[in-house]
């Protein structure tokens, strides 16, 4: 074999010792995975962290709600007991009066330990002028009406708090707005006064962000610690019912805010219509209890059907926390689930489920929905105005009537019912016939003896 072939195989042999290694080195980083040959080498992955949403939001969280609404009414129960043991008597021996100076001052030092120290600088407290600095309040009652939140960080997230205060004695009411510092980890907050608030942060609105620096944790200290609460259901609608009730004792305006737009319409188009409403019914709001209470969740809301103790209805459309609106009865705006049971019903039926409408307007002092449902000539006849109508009812019904049905008649489309009126909160009884007339939908016509 001459020089020149043996170099030609020297050459095949090399090339193919190296196309062997390349292929084993390639093999040496693959994997088979499911049939499938995977690449070993980790590839570069981007960063798919999200940037955290921080901008302002509603508080739509029970539990987190409830522990805020906690470190609020802390801090404002610290603050009315400030002032609650002062007095000014120039009469009361001097240990009484050294012993309400310590206290008070105890108290001052509690609400400073519960202050940011971004707001202590910024209005210049310090512990010995903080009462100075502070003016005047009674232990107040909280009412919130808005809180929002922002997520900061994991830990820790700044609320904006708003609503009124209502001094428990003097019921003097004022607005009030505070932001906290939460620390979700160790359970802890601290709080700007308003006048940080307007000064620093302008146009608060949802979906806006704060811009503040806040903590990786905020230290405990005495008195800056809250709870964690488990909030059952039944503690939140008791709650939503206090609250409507406050309202309408003490805030009659905030009141008529909640109100349901239709419903607002169709009985209180006015403030004071509502407010003649009020004053007609302040006996029960004082004395009303929640008795019981059905929920339905709906499209876009919660509804809570509430029952008082006397049977009174309250409808609250939720939206978020502590956030609804009202419904007064059950007759005024047909419900959908009304209208739905309603063209189940037999003709009989229905007579008798507006019967009773009729009766729960008279019990609420409604004389104008019994009015507005009086055949015309019958109107005509015997009440040609809303006025006469109203005295003849306060005349010759109870203020709270229970019904009950004898007998009916049916002549074509006109029913007659015989029925007994019982007075609730006492005795006696009135005989009544009650003649009815159905239309479209569940509208309908009446009329009655006069006597």
């Amino acid at each position: 074999m001459n020089l020149k072939k043996i170099i030609i195989i020297l050459v095949i042999l090399l090339l193919i010792s190296i196309g062997a290694m390349v292929v084993i080195i390639g093999l040496n980083n693959k994997t088979v995975t499911d049939g499938n040959i995977q690449s070993n080498t980790v590839p570069e992955v981007p960063n798919q962290t999200e940037k955290q949403d921080t901008s302002l939001k509603v508080e739509n969280d029970c539990n987190r709600f409830y522990a805020v609404k906690g470190c609020v009414e802390k801090f404002y129960t610290y603050y009315g007991t400030m002032y609650q043991s002062q007095d000014n008597n120039s009469l009361m021996p001097e240990e009484v009066k050294a012993k309400q100076a310590e206290n008070k001052q105890k108290h001052a030092e509690s609400l400073y330990q519960m202050l940011a120290p971004e707001y202590i600088s910024f209005s210049g407290i310090t512990k010995e002028n903080i009462i100075s600095k502070l003016p005047k309040m009674e232990i107040p009652v909280i009412n919130i009406t808005n809180m929002y939140v922002s997520e900061k960080t994991a830990n820790v997230f700044v609320y904006i708090v708003s609503g009124t205060l209502r001094g428990r004695q003097n019921g003097e009411l004022q607005n009030f707005q505070v932001m906290l510092e939460v620390d979700k980890i160790n359970k802890t907050f601290r709080i700007y006064l308003q006048d940080y608030i307007r000064e620093k942060y302008k146009n608060i609105k949802l979906g806006n962000e704060i811009e503040i620096q806040v903590p990786s944790g905020i230290e405990k200290n005495t008195y800056n610690s809250y709870d964690a609460k488990n909030i059952l259901e039944e503690t939140y609608v008791q709650d939503l019912f206090k609250k409507w009730k406050e309202e309408v004792l003490y805030q009659s305006e905030l009141a008529y805010k909640h109100i349901d737009a239709e419903y607002k319409n169709k009985k209180f188009s006015t403030i004071e219509k509502f407010q003649a409403y009020r004053k007609n019914n302040l006996r029960k709001y004082v004395i009303m209890e929640l008795d019981k209470y059905q929920k339905t969740q709906k499209d876009g809301y919660t509804q809570y059907a509430c029952i008082d103790k006397a049977g009174n209805y309250y409808i609250f459309k939720e939206t978020s926390i502590m956030n609804y609106t009202m419904l007064l009865d059950t007759y005024t705006v047909d419900q959908p689930e009304f209208i739905e049971k309603y063209e189940k019903m037999t003709e009989n039926q229905k007579v008798q489920a507006n019967i009773q409408k009729v009766f729960d307007a008279i019990n609420l002092g409604d004389y104008e929905y019994m009015y507005n449902k009086l055949d015309q000539t019958f109107k005509n006849t015997y009440f040609k105005t809303q006025t006469e109508f109203e005295n003849y009812i306060k005349k010759n019904f109870f203020s709270n009537n229970s019904i009950g049905y004898r007998d009916y008649q049916k002549n074509e489309e006109i029913y007659l019912y015989n029925i007994q009126i019982s007075n609730k909160q006492g005795v006696g009884t009135i005989q009544k016939k009650v003649v009815m007339q159905l239309k479209e939908g569940t509208d309908f016509v009446m009329s009655f003896n006069v006597e």
